[in-house]
């Protein structure tokens, strides 16, 4: 069952090729359901694996778990700015 849940793990299957997709992670510093300590595990094993240039980490400022600090202005504009670099549009 261990090696099962790791299989499915994220963190032991992204960094398996350098092709690990972007990766955009917001986590709030008030977050009852995510610990810091996966978190911060999570984006070290990401740096680790020299994939750092991949993925962009933010702490939101009193925010919980997907709680209103997602939703704000200056979040929305991280994720836009995370998009327009990282998708690739086709005007064909």
């Amino acid at each position: 069952m261990l090696q099962r849940a790791r299989q499915a793990s994220p963190p032991y299957l992204i960094f398996e090729s350098k092709d690990m997709c972007p990766m955009l992670i917001l986590h709030g510093d008030h977050d009852a359901l995510v610990p810091r300590e996966i978190r911060a595990r999570f984006y070290d094993r990401i740096v680790e694996a020299g994939l750092e240039d991949k993925a962009d980490f933010y702490t939101l400022k009193n925010a919980g778990h997907g709680t209103k600090e997602f939703f704000q202005p200056e979040t929305k504009a991280l994720i836009r700015t995370f998009f327009d670099r990282n998708l690739i549009v086709d005007a064909r």
